[in-house]
């Protein structure tokens, strides 16, 4: 026989967690979410945010997807995209920082920032 006490403790933990990602997904995108009022905000999940979110950015997900998942691709890609942007087209490099380097690994900048090439 379950607890009713031990079900009332997990529904709680399940539902404090999805709070909280709610909470961080609209605080990251405020502007998405600003025509809603407390009410609106307060009856939707954390999944329902995400894919709110990814509606406003013109991403649509398929049926059965998961939002929370889904967004967590998408600010990745979106990461990994700036993250070219800022370091010179080479996602994962320093080549901006070494920009009169050849070479465009992290190994050559320290080397070449200890005076060694």
């Amino acid at each position: 026989m379950t607890n009713f006490s031990e079900i009332a403790a997990s529904v709680a933990k399940h539902l404090s967690r999805d709070d909280a990602r709610k909470s961080a997904i609209i605080a990251a995108n405020p502007q998405v979410f600003y025509a809603l009022d407390a009410g609106e905000l307060d009856q939707m999940s954390a999944s329902e945010a995400a894919a709110r979110t990814l509606k406003e950015r013109g991403v649509r997900l398929n049926t059965g997807e998961d939002g929370l998942r889904a967004l967590e691709l998408f600010n990745a890609g979106m990461d990994w995209g700036r993250g070219a942007a800022r370091f010179g087209g080479q996602p994962g490099s320093w080549s901006a920082d070494a920009a009169d380097l050849p070479s465009d690994n992290a190994l050559a900048k320290f080397f070449h920032d200890l005076g060694q090439t």
